[in-house]
């Protein structure tokens, strides 16, 4: 059965539909360096985010840290904080953004000082409508083919339910023989970050014209 929200989310979706929402819907994604089984959310290293704004063509920016340190990733935060400002979302949405990149955005928040704050990420997460679009394509595809749970965004943009859209499908990037996938994406961050940037906008553009094609946003 379809999550009990649906109903919710589908309302408010059609207010925002109503609305001037081009440029102000947002897909979020961020790429970490996670080292070890179960090491999400313990601070990990944010070295690249996406995002992909809502619009007649959906416009893709990627940021790539420079390397891996703290210097290096206080400058991504302050550019995502600008881009924020920018686009001054009223819905943000990513896969999975409610259980990580959220989450991790506060926790790298929590320790930066009153006068260093990222004050127009923090505004964005705290009023913008969270559209988690892990659990919208959830019930998306339940509608589809009666089968209701969470799957990997490699097979959600596999699935013949989006086989028409114009999806990047670029997670194959990080398919890479006998690596796990937080390994493979470190080498292709540190080896070739053409294709990183490639497997980065991939994750956001096709997260949102997924979104885009479930709430007829056009």
């Amino acid at each position: 059965m379809e999550s009990w929200n649906a109903d919710l989310y589908r309302a408010l979706m059609a207010r925002v539909r109503e609305m001037d929402w081009k440029g102000r819907i947002v897909s979020l994604d961020l790429e970490t360096l996670v080292r070890g089984k179960g090491q999400f959310l313990t601070g990990e290293r944010i070295i690249a985010y996406s995002m992909s704004i809502a619009g007649d063509r959906t416009e893709d920016r990627v940021y790539v840290a420079d390397s891996d340190d703290d210097a290096s990733e206080m400058a991504l935060l302050r550019e995502l904080d600008r881009d924020f400002g920018k686009y001054r979302p009223m819905v943000l949405t990513g896969y999975n953004i409610s259980g990580y990149d959220i989450p991790l955005l506060n926790l790298k928040m929590r320790n930066l000082s009153f006068e260093n704050q990222l004050w127009n990420v923090k505004y964005t997460i705290s009023t913008a409508f969270c559209l988690d679009a892990m659990y919208v394509i959830a019930d998306d595809l339940y509608r589809f083919d009666g089968d209701w749970h969470i799957r990997k965004l490699r097979d959600v943009i596999s699935h013949e339910a989006y086989a028409g859209l114009n999806l990047m499908r670029k997670k194959q990037n990080v398919m890479m023989e006998g690596l796990d996938v937080s390994a493979a994406i470190e080498r292709l961050w540190r080896e070739d970050r053409e294709r990183f940037r490639e497997y980065c906008a991939g994750d956001s553009h096709d997260v949102m014209e997924i979104v885009k094609e479930i709430f007829s946003l056009r």
